[in-house]
């Protein structure tokens, strides 16, 4: 799958190794297997078939907005949302009901958390 950030701070320490060590070193390694497996997937759907990741397409608050994604693997937790290869939000209204989501093959990143017993921490804090 191909992945677009949101923020550019998010980009730089996602994409070099060195930057999420320093930012995130406990919490490293599972980013990077993480950003792996979602990079390698083809599209959403073959990603949906890794049982090590725990993904979720919430669908949207309000009609005409991109639906939420979420992937966790671990303790590391990405928010995002569909967009097509050219970065803009994909509007699906019945995402939960219909499989074309499954052809999905970007995504958008906007946050990177730890979850740990209810708790959540941005990258870097």
């Amino acid at each position: 799958m191909k992945l677009a950030w949101s923020r550019p701070e998010l980009s730089t320490v996602c994409r070099s190794e060195l930057a999420l060590r320093a930012a995130w070193p406990q919490h490293a390694d599972d980013v990077m297997v993480m950003l792996t497996m979602i990079s390698s997937a083809p599209t959403l759907g073959c990603l949906s078939q890794l049982r090590s990741l725990r993904l979720d397409i919430q669908p949207a608050a309000k009609p005409g907005r991109a639906p939420a994604f979420v992937v966790q693997y671990n303790e590391i937790q990405m928010r995002g949302i569909l967009v097509n290869p050219q970065g803009n939000p994909l509007i699906m209204h019945a995402v939960a009901t219909a499989p074309y989501w499954e052809h999905v093959d970007c995504i958008r990143i906007d946050t990177v958390t730890t979850v740990s017993e209810g708790s959540r921490r941005r990258a870097g804090s």
